[in-house]
């Protein structure tokens, strides 16, 4: 995922897409398959949308993952026009992994129109048991996300045997086709992390 853009509520958008046409092409002659990322917020939700298909017509990326947090609580209203003005495009939805469940606030059901769910299942404090993969992804699909591709953690807080054991937990689950992790500025600062990424298997899951 190539970033885009981080809206903020109160002051002007952050842009990361000065050279993106290089490092997507980059990216593709190596044989990765690019997708744009973006933080929003509801009150920029076009100039989100907009900006977003923007980028992904400008590098032919295969999809827009929009990462939607706290800004969005209660604001359904929004949520729906975004989501409006994504469709027929291939998008994800990047959100928390505790789902419905325990941010019930969020508008859940008014963004479930996304291609791909993306429940961010860190866990960088260990504490949420063997079976957060499992609940995190069983909470999103009783949400309407049918194809399901989480975000684990790659930051300080995770070891590579910490990486890779959250990753078959979740791999588990069943039904996963795509795993990305949070975030290349980490994964950059360490040659075990990284190596975890290329450790893991996915498989023929989804």
């Amino acid at each position: 995922m190539l970033p885009v853009i981080w809206q903020y509520e109160d002051k002007a958008s952050k842009r990361y897409d000065g050279q993106i046409k290089a490092y997507a092409d980059a990216l593709k002659a190596a044989g990765i398959r690019v997708w744009v990322w973006g933080w929003g917020v509801p009150d920029k939700w076009q100039d989100f949308a907009d900006t977003m298909k923007e980028a992904q017509d400008k590098i032919r990326a295969v999809g827009i993952v929009a990462n939607l947090e706290k800004p969005w609580f209660g604001r359904p209203q929004e949520a729906q026009l975004l989501a409006q003005a994504l469709s027929g495009r291939t998008w994800g939805l990047s959100s928390y992994g505790g789902g419905p469940k325990n941010i019930p606030s969020f508008p859940w059901q008014q963004l479930n129109s996304a291609t791909y769910g993306m429940p961010q299942i860190y866990d960088t404090q260990h504490t949420l048991g063997p079976d957060y993969p499992a609940r995190s992804v069983s909470t999103w699909r009783d949400a309407g996300y049918t194809r399901i591709a989480p975000t684990l953690g790659a930051s300080s807080a995770h070891s590579k045997a910490q990486m890779i054991d959250i990753a078959d937990r979740t791999v588990a689950v069943g039904g996963i086709g795509a795993l990305s992790w949070w975030d290349y500025y980490h994964l950059k600062q360490s040659a075990s992390r990284r190596s975890a990424v290329a450790e893991i298997q996915i498989g023929a899951q989804a």
